[in-house]
């Protein structure tokens, strides 16, 4: 009953907040110091993406960062998002292969179906992170590398840094619930799902909340 209250909640805000959404993170990480097209590149050399792959983008918000990652290299992008709304607004950018409303912890696909996946600011918004990394293992073939970019809050005891992203989402975020842990307790969590961690990184400008790409790999 919590976690599908709390999957309505999230629907609800960004249901609600698609229509300014691109605008309003584009600004948000351009003060950050970084752009969409320098996180596309990004995720592309991470995620090692070529011609010809079948890439999965977990959470696609509006498709703004979807321009940009195909546009680096040009493959079969298939993308996922919890808001119908999101969809919508993805389905404009005409660089998807397909589009699919999911749940991010329950992916509607085969085991090892793609060769690579990437995500940007969606995992504080799973209720458990674990979960979404075991789906992301699940659905990608053997040797397959994948790209998680999230914010970070500055501490290391959960709880704490949980009830203070509580009040961050409601406050950035459409009051969106989220659960912010700290940048180890996503680590860990890869690991457990299976993972191999490449390597944790930190892009743009440190504030309260690091943002940071995440690369790991399926062994």
């Amino acid at each position: 009953m919590i976690r599908n209250l709390y999957k309505k909640r999230v629907v609800m805000a960004f249901d609600s907040w698609a229509a300014t959404y691109e605008s309003d993170v584009r600004d948000k990480i351009n003060r950050r110091g970084y752009s969409y097209a320098s996180l596309g590149l990004a995720i592309v050399n991470r995620i090692h993406a070529k011609a010809g792959d079948t890439v999965l983008e977990v959470g696609t918000g509006p498709g703004n960062l979807g321009i940009e990652v195909n546009g680096a290299c040009g493959f079969q992008l298939v993308g996922i998002d919890i808001s119908g709304r999101m969809l919508e607004k993805a389905n404009e950018k005409t660089v998807y292969t397909s589009l699919i409303r999911a749940n991010a912890q329950s992916l509607p696909f085969s085991d090892g179906s793609f060769d690579c996946a990437y995500s940007a600011f969606v995992f504080h918004s799973l209720i458990d992170q674990y979960c979404g990394f075991r789906e992301l293992y699940r659905i990608l073939r053997p040797g397959a590398f994948a790209a998680i970019i999230d914010l970070y809050p500055a501490g290391t005891s959960v709880w704490k840094t949980a009830v203070a992203g509580l009040f961050h989402a409601i406050r950035y975020e459409f009051g969106a619930p989220a659960i912010y842990v700290p940048l180890e307790y996503t680590a860990n969590a890869a690991r457990k799902a299976g993972f191999n961690v490449c390597s944790v990184e930190p892009i743009g400008q440190k504030r309260d909340y690091t943002h940071c790409i995440v690369t790991v790999n399926k062994l």
